[in-house]
């Protein structure tokens, strides 16, 4: 009862929190202004995707983030010689919370085979920091704060969520756009490891 009543207790304060953190919300529409042609909408994600599966099979470029559970910097090119997998992930997004557990137990199946877990979002550290806390989720990965308006290609633009996979020579083997199947990850791991 009382783990429900703290869980209950951090959503609200999550939801609250939320609120706050809506510069990357401004800084979507003003790359990309809210438009009723659906036609449009469909052509601009669909040439999103092309752009970013250009990107495959080439070397990631070096992203920055700040771990939010430490306040440290990093970046992708210190985490180069394990195999790394970058879930692009918000606070707002149903599918991107539904499949952290499943993330994150990947994470402890490989993480001692130089597997690394990066879950990167523009919501700030208060909101992350409660948010893996309550749901139990510090224990495994990295979770991340980048900033939306410095993100390199190919992971510019994305939708969330949107997951990455990029092997130990740092070349980005795979990508998953929506909610992706856990046991396909296991085994796309797997090859790389």
């Amino acid at each position: 009862m009382r783990k429900l009543l703290l869980t209950l207790l951090g959503f609200g304060l999550v939801t609250l929190f939320t609120s706050f953190s809506a510069s990357a919300q401004d800084w979507v529409f003003k790359k990309y202004p809210p438009t009723n042609d659906i036609n449009r909408f469909r052509n601009d994600m669909g040439n999103l995707r092309r752009q970013i599966r250009r990107g495959l099979n080439h070397k990631a470029p070096n992203l920055n983030f700040k771990n939010v559970l430490t306040d440290h910097s990093g970046s992708l090119d210190s985490l180069r010689g394990n195999v790394l997998l970058l879930d692009f992930w918000n606070m707002r997004c149903g599918a991107c919370k539904d499949e952290m557990p499943d993330l994150h137990r990947v994470q402890s199946e490989f993480g001692s085979s130089g597997f690394i877990l990066l879950t990167l979002s523009p919501d700030d550290a208060v909101t992350q920091r409660l948010y893996f806390r309550v749901n139990e989720l510090t224990k495994e990965g990295v979770p991340g704060m980048i900033d939306l308006a410095s993100t390199p290609y190919p992971f510019q633009g994305w939708a969330v969520p949107t997951t990455y996979l990029i092997d130990r020579s740092g070349v980005l083997r795979h990508v998953w756009f929506g909610k992706l199947d856990p046991k396909e990850l296991s085994a796309r791991i797997r090859k790389l490891l």
